[in-house]
């Protein structure tokens, strides 16, 4: 399937090539809005398949199938040390979903940290989903340590990401018995 997109792309991409050099009657601009046209496309397909990849988590509820489409999009761009880590977090958010926290834990440590990011929230994410694991595996300690030290140097990028750090601070009081019932 992967090939057969290709072989789509690179038809695609001559055939504009072609068509533009003819009725531009310049090789060199057919060639720039070519590139510039088959960029923008690639950043659209890319953003969508993003987007489809995680209603299945966050609109359909659906870990499995989530866990199952980032392998897909492994498949597809996994060579990339950076973006492997990427995946390896969104298959992390999947696994605690479906109460995989073990497993987790573990996906989450094989990960190279110097691969992510304050600046785009990808450490932030990795290290609310490590809370979250441990917190639910008993190891309040660990969890502790690492939000103590780790969460007041990593701010929120976006508002999904002050959701999760709401979210991590309850599910904190609720592992060491700070709340209340009215």
């Amino acid at each position: 399937m992967m090939l057969v997109n290709r072989i789509k792309f690179i038809v695609v991409t001559f055939i504009m090539m072609i068509t533009l050099s003819i009725l531009l009657r310049n090789t060199v601009i057919a060639g720039i809005i070519t590139f510039i046209a088959m960029v923008v496309g690639y950043i659209i397909i890319s953003y969508i398949r993003s987007k489809k990849r995680l209603n299945l988590l966050e609109e359909q509820c659906d870990p499995h199938a989530f866990i199952e489409a980032t392998e897909r999009q492994r498949n597809i761009t996994g060579r990339n040390p950076r973006i492997n880590a990427y995946l390896d977090i969104d298959k992390a958010a999947g696994l605690i979903l479906m109460g995989q926290f073990q497993e987790a834990k573990q996906v989450l440590y094989s990960i190279d940290k110097s691969k992510l990011s304050v600046k785009n929230g990808t450490l932030l994410v990795y290290t609310v989903n490590l809370i979250s694991c441990l917190y639910e595996l008993g190891e309040i300690s660990d969890a502790e340590e690492l939000f103590e030290t780790q969460i007041p140097i990593l701010p929120p990028v976006n508002r999904r990401m002050t959701l999760a750090m709401e979210l991590l601070i309850a599910e904190r009081f609720f592992f060491l018995n700070r709340y209340h019932t009215r």
